[in-house]
């Protein structure tokens, strides 16, 4: 009797895994348990993506695997602890809306160099937060609605900075007519959205001024019919509202 183990190709089979690369579970706990080559290739060749409520599921030898987390938190006595974070050395994008971040938190993302997408929406990270994220320089896209932990004129400040940006969502805060005077300075943003800013007809003035804009919204705010005159130059605008 030939007892003979036929072994699946490298290739084959890190093509195969790529097909379960939304399941950490299974990768983590069933795949790379099957033989030393099975294990070589989750470390070497998978890439994960990961949405978990907390940071107790995420835990273990891959996490520098993982390249996109989302983070549903329905607890909101919980937080989740993003130390962790700075093991994920791969991952690019992160959906941390909702989850009691302070600016600490914030601090431990601004680690993560290679992010590019980052959700942060409705954490009380204030104007100390805002400093963290705009020293990552990496990012192309960043959401951070403030709702009820708002950031002003200080954090747009810092938010203004961020050159790279082509994508920033921005709304529920209270940056006013300064706040959009900083962000008015992101030469590269084609998405706008700053909604409900106590920006005024100035502001709007400084907003009017972003020729490469594509897409605005800048409802809820008192322009009055002199700021949007300064919004109907933006000619190039497919999207406005």
């Amino acid at each position: 009797m030939n007892n003979s183990h036929h072994v699946i190709d490298d290739d084959i089979l890190g093509e195969i895994l790529s097909f379960h690369s939304d399941d950490f579970k299974f990768i983590a706990m069933s795949c790379a348990l099957v033989s030393k080559q099975w294990l070589k290739i989750v470390r070497e060749r998978c890439k994960l993506s990961v949405i978990c409520r907390n940071d107790r599921m995420v835990k273990g030898q891959f996490l520098q695997n993982i390249v996109t987390l989302k983070v549903e938190n329905r607890d909101l006595s919980f937080k989740f602890d993003c130390k962790i974070l700075e093991l994920m050395k791969q991952l690019t994008v992160l959906d941390i809306h909702y989850n009691n971040l302070g600016s600490e938190d914030i601090k431990h993302i601004s680690q993560l160099k290679k992010l590019r997408i980052l959700d942060i929406t409705a954490n009380d990270f204030g104007n100390e937060g805002a400093k963290y994220i705009s020293k990552m320089n990496q990012l192309t896209h960043l959401d951070m609605c403030g709702y009820l932990y708002p950031i002003d004129m200080g954090g747009a400040k810092y938010i203004g900075n961020m050159q790279q940006l082509r994508y920033l969502e921005i709304s529920e805060n209270e940056i006013g007519d300064e706040g959009a005077k900083s962000i008015s300075q992101l030469n590269q943003l084609t998405t706008l959205l700053i909604l409900s800013n106590n920006i005024g007809h100035i502001g709007a003035q400084y907003i009017g001024r972003m020729n490469q804009l594509t897409s605005l919204n800048i409802s809820n705010n008192d322009i009055g019919v002199e700021g949007a005159k300064h919004i109907h130059s933006l000619k190039q605008l497919t999207y406005l509202y």
